[in-house]
């Protein structure tokens, strides 16, 4: 039989499972320094790993504006139904070195709508690159030194990624020197599990782990309450046996509670591929800018640089005045270059030597191209 407490999160009333009182016989309570030290050694053996996912996000009728009334009119409804999005992604890591790819849909609330965004995030060991593409030039990227690694910690990700990376704060891993066995036990999604927390976490506000003993102390169910916006989050993970006693993520179930109660969005996600000590080539971790891209890189020793990737591939730097210019004039200009000024298509500046090659191969008179100026749009 299962009971249920109830959490107080500002105010808001959220449930998580309590104790188990019979059913399955509660595990014994190990230390947190024999769970930590078999996390450290899943962590070990799965240095490199590859995992892929598909995903259907449900946003309930009027959850984005419940969530962020301030955008909305007044007795405006966003979303006006229930509405499920697709998505999916995948994640490969090689040591410290890590990409994500993430093609969703999000809140656009400018044009009261749904919008296409990828993301692809990748970290060299030494850089991480952060990629927006909405399918519009130009995208738009940001570079950035050490501790670049938790650009990879989303709400996406955090479901698995402790499956794979569950120690240590550079991929969103955990703080053992934060963590405590609170002698607590629960029948989780049918799996008897410990209960650990994090120093700090009260009846009110703070995040607690659901460990399963008998699946290698993988993350059955992660809870934080009383937060930040919302007032709970939960992610329920499901795992896989690819070998006898080797257990891989098979899918998760995420929700966002807003504070009130109101359900925000519900993921429902499934793996469908997952591969731990393949090889990986390492040109799947550059950083480097793809054509028709606005940069902004402080990986330097420098100042922060901001330039733009023609679509040939070339490289333009932006200086500080010209910082507010719309990206299709950056490149057709060059720096410091009057950006007012009437641009001459290439016939434009090209018009004498195509004359002169057509009048010698040909023996024609006149010109074969003709100047043309076209003056630039005023930002």
């Amino acid at each position: 039989m299962k009971t249920t407490r109830v959490i107080a999160a500002a105010g808001v009333l959220a449930l998580a499972l309590w104790p188990g009182r019979g059913g399955a016989q509660a595990p014994k309570v190990p230390t947190i320094e024999e769970i930590t030290a078999r996390l450290q050694q899943r962590q070990d053996a799965s240095k490199t790993f590859r995992i892929r996912w598909t995903q259907s996000v449900l946003f309930p009728k009027g959850a984005c504006s419940k969530a962020s009334p301030k955008d909305y009119g007044v007795g405006e409804v966003f979303p006006p139904t229930d509405t499920t999005l697709p998505g999916h992604g995948s994640v490969v890591m090689d040591g410290e070195k890590a990409r994500l790819e993430n093609h969703m849909k999000i809140v656009n609330t400018v044009t009261k709508s749904f919008s296409d965004l990828d993301i692809l995030a990748t970290y060299d060991g030494k850089t991480g690159a952060l990629l927006h593409d909405s399918g519009s030039a130009p995208k738009r990227m940001s570079r950035q030194p050490d501790p670049s690694p938790r650009m990879l910690v989303t709400t996406n990700t955090s479901p698995f990624l402790p499956a794979f990376r569950p120690l240590g704060v550079g991929f969103g891993g955990w703080d053992p020197n934060e963590l405590r066995v609170t002698g607590r036990t629960a029948l989780v999604n049918g799996a008897q599990c410990i209960e650990v927390g994090f120093i700090g976490t009260t009846p009110t506000a703070g995040t607690t782990l659901w460990l399963d003993p008998g699946r290698d102390y993988h993350l059955v169910r992660y809870q934080q309450y009383g937060s930040g916006q919302y007032a709970l989050t939960q992610y329920d993970i499901d795992y896989t046996a690819d070998a006898p006693g080797r257990w891989r993520p098979a899918g998760w179930v995420s929700i966002f509670q807003l504070q009130g109660g109101h359900l925000y969005r519900r993921v429902k996600a499934s793996v469908t591929e997952c591969a731990v000590g393949e090889r990986v080539s390492s040109g799947e971790f550059s950083t480097e800018p793809p054509p028709n891209t606005r940069v902004e890189d402080s990986s330097g020793p420098d100042d922060v640089s901001r330039f733009v990737v023609r679509p040939d591939g070339s490289r333009r730097d932006v200086l500080p005045d010209e910082r507010n210019q719309p990206f299709d004039v950056l490149v057709r200009t060059e720096p410091g270059e009057p950006l007012d000024r009437p641009v001459r298509s290439w016939w434009g500046r090209n018009w004498m030597f195509i004359a002169g090659a057509g009048a010698a191969v040909a023996g024609a008179a006149g010109l074969i191209g003709v100047a043309r100026r076209r003056r630039l749009p005023k930002p």
